[in-house]
């Protein structure tokens, strides 16, 4: 699963690299066009972001947050996630999980993910 994330990734870039360009030589009078290119091109630096983030939680590459993943994440990554993680119940992870886990199966997808963290952020 890795692997694939890396040919996306390498694959967003070249899309983006384009996307840039066309941006540089596109006319100023085409507003509408020139819109249309920078959401793509935020959307596209929103997903590559999405991704590394997931890509950080996924210990094992195989697609998915466990629980076991999750916990050992908050607890390694910064000073003051580790301060939340240090009072951080189990029971408090599995609620993480459980809210992020629309099917159920005990573990956050990375479509999952993505739906999480885009409805935490509103």
């Amino acid at each position: 699963m890795d692997r694939s994330f890396d040919m996306c990734s390498n694959h967003n870039w070249r899309r983006l690299s384009y996307l840039i360009f066309v941006f540089l030589f596109v006319s100023a009078n085409d507003a509408a066009m020139l819109e249309k290119i920078s959401t793509v091109m935020l959307k596209q630096l929103k997903i590559q972001k999405l991704k590394e983030k997931f890509r950080i939680h996924d210990l094992d590459h195989n697609g998915f947050i466990t629980n076991h993943e999750l916990r050992y994440v908050m607890s390694t990554t910064d000073k003051q996630a580790r301060k939340i993680v240090d009072k951080a119940t189990d029971k408090q992870v599995r609620k993480i999980i459980k809210a992020a886990d629309v099917d159920n199966d005990g573990q956050i997808s990375f479509d999952e993910f993505v739906k999480f963290i885009e409805n935490d952020e509103k």
